[in-house]
């Protein structure tokens, strides 16, 4: 039964303990409208797999072990299973001469103890039992979850329990309904990105009838949830404005799986969408006035504010963010080569190419790859800063040719070089700004790029007035760290460039106009380091 306060009751003696199977739902009835007790004397986890109770309650029996030593059973049941199920209430059910001694020597103990001669007295259950219990809860029942595409899904190996389970968590943080049941909880995909996250639009219904603000669901394992909460509740919650991120809701865990649910990024205004979408679209003159506005909002110290380099202390060498940094891990590179060969020969180039570890080659020309370019800047150090660590087009939510923004998934937010952000974020645009959707022969990308190379290379924003979003945000780069070394500016932040692109070739799904301009890029940034 989803729709009700689910408990499995472990006891020994099934026939006759009925009785106190009719007081525990009495008692859970206080908690929730309506709640289901379910009765086993198995004692081992598939009860608990099986009907992913909210509250486990296991009668103390005792036993003799090998030494006839009396052992309490239900004590060292929840010791044993406990961590494995932190989204649940575990009660341990005893005779009032249980002695505690036993709870001294294992661990974890249980959330409550109950004992028997206690749970008669009506009194007792209502001003403590039933209170403590809603007290130590850590999800409360939704009635229904479903997909509105279900074939749609990308994650068809986590059941809609699973699925459940997580959920129940993640609104039992956002919400203080008493009694009430959520009715529904409809899921709709979010499509765009490439991470291996399931993004979910989630409709929630049933809470105090009232209309609520659409959600964003993801799905992904529990350590990358873990990580993301963590890294939202150091970096962007007291770092940034409440008017520039979405609001985390709750999260939930079950098993390996994890899920975060936010708030959806400007809700009830209107008009919201992605900066893809508005890049995309072939509107010149206005998408780029859009798109600048939002570079300076993002970017601007006295805005989300966290641009701001850290002491030269924190400073670190260019080879070793290089060889330590997990995102581009030397032991990555074959892999990632492999990759980007194997995408070229997928579209319909005409001349030959080829990447390795020693090089890159295209229509016979030869180039260092990236992680042999790092000597030419052993010397330098890459500052630091607090960095969003994925800021793509798909990641900031606007309205509709306005400035209003509101940064989404904070999974990769943390320190990291200066450069980051700015250089993910052209990378998207050369993904998906209309001005490169029809750019796709390779050679015409490589033109393209030289050309914005050697704009870069002077160093100064009144040299370069182009409304192209590359140069847009090299512009504003370069107008917010006026203090950088200008010798080597440009070339750290194309060093930089280099690898990200690396990384971003290898992803699949490429359309001949991506690739290109990724490419395109990928080589003439090659060509300018080479020299």
């Amino acid at each position: 039964m989803n729709n009700c306060l689910r408990a499995v009751y472990f006891d020994d003696e099934v026939n006759v303990s009925g009785n106190w199977r009719d007081i525990w739902e009495e008692t859970l009835g206080r908690i929730s409208e309506k709640s289901d007790v379910v009765l086993t004397s198995k004692f081992d986890a598939e009860e608990i797999e099986k009907h992913k109770p909210h509250i486990v309650i296991v009668d103390n029996v005792v036993s003799e072990d090998i030494y006839h030593e009396n052992v309490d059973v239900g004590a060292n049941f929840i010791a044993k299973y406990k961590d494995k199920y932190p989204e649940i209430v575990f009660i341990l059910f005893t005779q009032a001469s249980f002695s505690i001694k036993t709870l001294g020597n294992i661990y974890p103990n249980p959330d409550i103890l109950i004992p028997k001669t206690h749970i008669l007295n009506e009194k007792y259950r209502e001003k403590y039992i039933a209170p403590r219990i809603k007290q130590l809860l850590k999800r409360m029942p939704i009635e229904n979850v479903h997909f509105s595409h279900a074939d749609e899904r990308r994650d068809q190996s986590i059941s809609v329990d699973t699925i459940r389970v997580i959920l129940e968590q993640c609104l039992f943080s956002a919400t203080r309904y008493g009694k009430k049941l959520i009715d529904d909880v409809s899921l709709s995909v979010l499509h765009g990105g490439k991470s291996g996250a399931s993004v979910y639009l989630a409709n929630v219904s049933g809470i105090d009838q009232r209309k609520n603000v659409p959600c964003v669901f993801r799905l992904t394992a529990k350590q990358d949830i873990e990580e993301e909460v963590a890294n939202y509740k150091q970096y962007a919650w007291l770092q940034m404005p409440h008017n520039s991120r979405v609001e985390l809701l709750g999260e939930g865990y079950c098993g390996e799986t994890g899920g975060a649910l936010y708030a959806f990024a400007l809700g009830r205004q209107g008009n919201a969408t992605t900066l893809t979408k508005i890049i995309s679209e072939k509107d010149e003159g206005s998408s780029a006035a859009v798109f600048e506005a939002i570079c300076k909002r993002i970017f601007g110290l006295e805005n989300i504010g966290w641009y701001e380099s850290f002491p030269e202390s924190d400073e670190l060498p260019v080879g070793l963010y290089f060889s330590n940094r997990t995102e581009y891990a030397p032991e990555k590179d074959n892999r990632r080569y492999s990759s980007i060969n194997r995408n070229y020969s997928n579209l319909s180039f005409e001349n030959n190419f080829s990447i390795d570890s020693e090089k890159l080659v295209h229509s016979g020309q030869i180039y260092q790859v990236p992680r042999n370019l790092i000597d030419k800047w052993h010397g330098d150090r890459l500052k630091m800063c607090v960095c969003h660590g994925d800021l793509n087009t798909n990641n900031i939510i606007t309205r509709e040719k306005l400035t209003k923004i509101s940064l989404i998934d904070f999974e990769y937010t943390g320190v990291d070089h200066i450069f980051k952000d700015y250089i993910s974020l052209e990378v998207s645009a050369r993904c998906y700004a209309h001005e490169f959707a029809e750019v796709t022969k390779l050679e015409d990308a490589i033109k393209y790029e030289r050309e914005r190379i050697s704009k870069f290379k002077l160093v100064d924003t009144n040299k370069f007035s182009s409304n192209n979003p590359v140069d847009i945000i090299r512009r504003e780069f370069l107008f917010n760290n006026p203090k950088l070394n200008q010798e080597n500016i440009v070339f750290l932040y194309l060093l930089c460039l280099s690898f990200h692109l690396q990384k971003v070739l290898a992803l699949s799904d490429w359309s001949q106009a991506q690739f290109s301009c990724l490419l395109g890029s990928f080589i003439a940034t090659l060509e300018e380091l080479s020299d």
